[in-house]
């Protein structure tokens, strides 16, 4: 927490509630994920759609040759 305060306004104390507000309303806007694990909270970035379930690759259209130019 001490790491981000630094980096967002080393110049300007910030508090620790201040921060773990701001990540809660991300949280709640869908644009962090929060987990709990053995007293501790981590927040990530939430995968994206498109990188969490790669579409399955139809093998037999993958081995088709290209049809040619005229």
């Amino acid at each position: 927490m001490s790491r981000i305060r630094g980096e967002l306004h080393p110049k300007r104390s910030t508090s620790v509630q201040t921060i773990r507000n701001v990540l809660q309303r991300l949280v709640e806007k869908d644009k962090l994920e929060r987990v709990s694990q053995q007293g501790s909270v981590f927040y990530t970035w939430p995968v994206p759609v498109s990188e969490a379930a790669p579409a399955p690759v139809d093998e037999a259209k993958a081995q088709e040759p290209a049809p040619a130019a005229v």
